[in-house]
């Protein structure tokens, strides 16, 4: 069977099953969720051997390993908990002529899944999908098909049980980037592509897509730590957007630091560092700063101009002492990836100076950047976050896998 005919003939399955996921009721949807959780941990033996053959495979070991089942049923359950948006009223009006509209959720359709990476994903897209009332369609690279494809067939098993069909949520054979193109241009079938993939599929599917896609950048985030704040608290922040989850894309690369508090607050930070495997990438000025402490038992060198640019799941910290707070949003500008920025500072003017010179989907205020995601705003999860602004810009998650339906309800009236 070539690609293209295996890839018609599961969106033809979709296609009916998508009848029928579409009048489900919320309560039937859970049902599966929940079923689906129970057999994730019936068949763990399963999935770990499956999980060990990818790594056996493989040199990055981080990007393949499943995380535990129990934080993976937490998110099924979280997704359980939301409310159903399908037929979700969110705007409506009264014309002078007396016609009515209202503007109600429904579901996108056809959702494809791209991943290389995190074979987890795979659960949290399929479980939103679900919810949404959206079918889902995987390709997955080569380095986690051993993974995915037991997972799959665990999510089926779950839809099986609550009397769903199985062709809701289904995976691809083939794992060849010229079969990847064609998934990627199926305009006939498909509505809407996640990219969830290491940076090489990432362009691949930027390159040849031709559907509305969302994907993950690499992200570059920093933390500006300005010359009005309270400096221990500020060094706390920065190590918990650092070190809380080093690979989240949430993570800090660079931390930015006034020159007036650089001489109090880089021991402090140095120090509250000292026992984590961190690396430490140093302009000039930091580096006399680093020199002064007369300390050698960390992983401390000169900057590079590369550096400057790692994102995620990198174990560097970058340090850059600046002047002013305009020199802060320029280098942001220049290396930042538009995700998550942040700045730390007790001056309200320079708090709204940075939020609004700062292009990015957020802006974090006095915090840790690792709070923007889905779950801790209470959002729900996410399958990723976005910063393409053009359809939907931070945490893709429920509400984002919906489109919406115009109904104009009228008294036989006629257009003049």
């Amino acid at each position: 069977m070539t690609m293209d005919s295996e890839l018609i003939e599961k969106f033809l399955r979709a296609k009916a099953a998508s009848l029928v996921l579409f009048n489900t009721p919320d309560v039937q949807k859970n049902l599966a969720l929940n079923e689906i959780s129970k057999a994730l941990f019936e068949h763990a033996e399963e999935l770990k051997q499956a999980n060990r053959k990818d790594l056996e495979r493989i040199q990055e070991a981080s990007l393949v390993e499943l995380e535990p089942l129990d934080a993976i049923v937490r998110e099924l359950f979280s997704i359980m908990e939301l409310p159903d948006p399908n037929g979700d009223v969110f705007d409506s009006k009264d014309l002078p002529n007396e016609l009515k509209l209202t503007k109600y959720r429904i579901p996108l359709g056809h959702i494809g899944l791209v991943l290389d990476q995190c074979p987890e994903r795979v659960m949290t897209g399929a479980a939103l999908s679900i919810k949404s009332g959206n079918t889902l369609l995987i390709w997955a690279g080569k380095a986690i098909e051993e993974t995915v494809r037991v997972l799959v067939r665990v999510i089926q098993m779950g839809l099986e049980v609550a009397n769903l069909p199985l062709d809701i949520v289904q995976v691809m054979r083939s794992h060849e980037e010229k079969d990847l193109m064609e998934f990627l241009q199926f305009k006939e079938g498909l509505d809407l592509i996640l990219v969830r993939a290491t940076h090489p599929i990432t362009e691949f599917c930027q390159k040849h897509g031709q559907i509305p896609m969302l994907f993950e950048k690499r992200a570059v985030c920093h933390a500006y730590v300005d010359q009005l704040v309270h400096i221990e608290k500020a060094v706390q922040v920065v190590v918990n957007a650092k070190i809380q989850k080093t690979k989240a894309n949430n993570s800090i690369s660079t931390v930015l630091i006034h020159e007036s508090i650089a001489a109090q607050f880089i021991p402090l930070l140095f120090k509250a560092l000292e026992n984590e495997e961190i690396s430490f990438r140093l302009d000039s000025i930091a580096w006399n700063y680093y020199i002064a402490l007369g300390t050698d038992t960390m992983d401390v060198q000169m900057a590079d101009p590369q550096d400057w640019d790692k994102g995620e799941g990198s174990k560097f910290l970058n340090m850059k002492i600046v002047s002013q707070i305009d020199q802060a949003i320029e280098h942001i500008q220049k290396h930042g990836t538009g995700h998550c920025e942040c700045i730390l500072s007790d001056h309200p003017l320079h708090a709204m100076i940075f939020t609004s010179y700062v292009n990015a989907s957020a802006i974090v205020i006095n915090t840790s950047t690792r709070f923007y995601e889905g779950t801790q705003m209470e959002l729900g999860p996410e399958i990723l976050s976005s910063s393409q602004k053009a359809y939907s810009n931070g945490p893709i998650g429920l509400k984002e896998l919906m489109t919406y339906k115009w109904l104009i309800q009228g008294n036989y009236q006629i257009r003049e």
